[in-house]
């Protein structure tokens, strides 16, 4: 980065990462323009803040602003106390569960720092309450630091903005598919896991050692050949909903090793950051989840079973949801609303395991309900299979 203002000096147009932020700093004179900014809301306001100003010389920005952000942080809490208590009540509820599966923490011997816990707290605070109006906060910001805010003025020829947002869609989906495409093709024989072990500390990489290290690292997060269709998926988030659902299922018998290895790790010499143990834990998860029956529901769709909301099992599950709210918030980060009906209970619930509900149709006498099967998404059963055998494996092999 040293060199950094000599390098684009060579170029006419910029195009950058939001990551792009302090500790960067562009001086170059008469030679930019304007700057412009999309900002979706995948960083802080101050961050997008902070890369709008990375151009040092005072020209024209330009930007649009998502109104609200896309992440939020621990239970998405604004108030201090709110976001600290859902990560205490988290950690004690993570603690409970290895202790009953017979291992030893003692609170005493485990140093929490208070001043890291309070710290980031505040911060996760401040971020989520960015969030939720995250247009209204970027804004908000620039004016603070002495910015002059313009609204755009209408083009002479208005464009045709539902003909255009087509046309940037498609071009969109077209070169991400070209983009899954090239990953799944991509040779990756000759990598050895220290070649890739290599290849993941490497800062810079070219396009195709870029596709080699997500393919491999895809093949060995599944155990599966590499697809497009298994790209988009994790793309979407797939990964974490399938190790909910697995060890809420066939892997729950290896489900108190797998958490004990990771609390073990997290624990380190005495010292825990309880964001991180509770985000390396799932046995609250999956005990939340067996307490609303879910695994008894997901038996229930292999039989090709339709589901109502006057249904006697969802119901019982609208009620259990209904008086555990607060908890399934903070465990499993789902919310459950007081007028949500038990369909939508069902549907949100089932979404954490990658499943959804399709609608199948409605009733044509009495009271017409409506009918759902559950349906998963994405084929797992090898994906689960190979978990399976290679923790098998790994439980034999520790026991000897």
């Amino acid at each position: 980065m040293s060199n950094l203002n000599s390098i684009l000096a060579s170029y006419d147009l910029v195009i950058t990462s939001p990551a792009i932020e302090t500790g960067v700093s562009i001086d170059l004179k008469s030679h930019f323009t304007s700057v412009w900014g999309c900002l979706h809301g995948v960083t802080p306001d101050n961050s997008s803040r902070q890369s709008l100003a990375r151009v040092r010389e005072s020209i024209d920005r330009h930007i649009w602003v998502a109104r609200r952000g896309l992440g939020q942080i621990g239970n998405g809490a604004i108030n201090f106390h709110s976001l600290l208590n859902c990560q205490l009540n988290k950690f004690k509820a993570n603690v409970s569960m290895l202790q009953n599966a017979g291992m030893s923490i003692e609170h005493d011997r485990v140093h929490i720092s208070e001043t890291a816990l309070n710290t980031w707290a505040k911060m996760a605070c401040r971020v989520n309450a960015g969030m939720i109006k995250y247009r209204d906060s970027v804004i908000a910001g620039l004016k603070a630091e002495g910015h002059h805010i313009l609204k755009p003025g209408q083009p002479d020829n208005e464009p045709d903005l539902k003909q255009l947002m087509k046309e940037l869609t498609q071009n969109q989906l077209t070169n991400y598919s070209n983009e899954c495409d090239q990953i799944e093709n991509a040779e990756i024989s000759h990598l050895t896991p220290t070649d890739f072990e290599k290849l993941t500390q490497k800062s810079s990489k070219t396009p195709d050692e870029r596709r080699q290290e997500r393919k491999y690292g895809l093949q060995k997060r599944y155990g599966v050949d590499v697809t497009s269709d298994l790209i988009m998926l994790d793309d979407a988030g797939w990964y974490p909903q399938l190790r909910l659902h697995y060890f809420l299922t066939l892997g729950n018998p290896f489900l108190n090793e797998r958490d004990q290895r990771a609390a073990g790790k997290s624990i380190s010499n005495g010292q825990l950051f309880l964001p991180d143990f509770n985000h390396s834990q799932l046995g609250a998860s999956v005990a939340t989840l067996e307490f609303l029956e879910m695994s008894s529901l997901l038996a229930l769709s292999d039989t090709k079973r339709q589901f109502r909301g006057n249904d006697e099992d969802l119901q019982r599950l609208a009620s259990l949801a209904h008086a555990n709210r607060t908890a399934i918030q903070q465990i499993l980060g789902t919310t459950i609303c007081v007028k949500d009906n038990p369909i939508v209970i069902l549907r949100r619930i089932l979404q954490k395991i990658g499943y959804r509900l399709e609608l199948l149709g409605r009733d044509g006498t009495g009271v017409r309900q409506r009918f759902y099967r559950i349906v998963p998404i994405g084929n797992r059963d090898e994906i689960f299979q190979g978990w399976l055998t290679k923790d098998s494996a790994a439980s034999t092999n520790g026991n000897k």
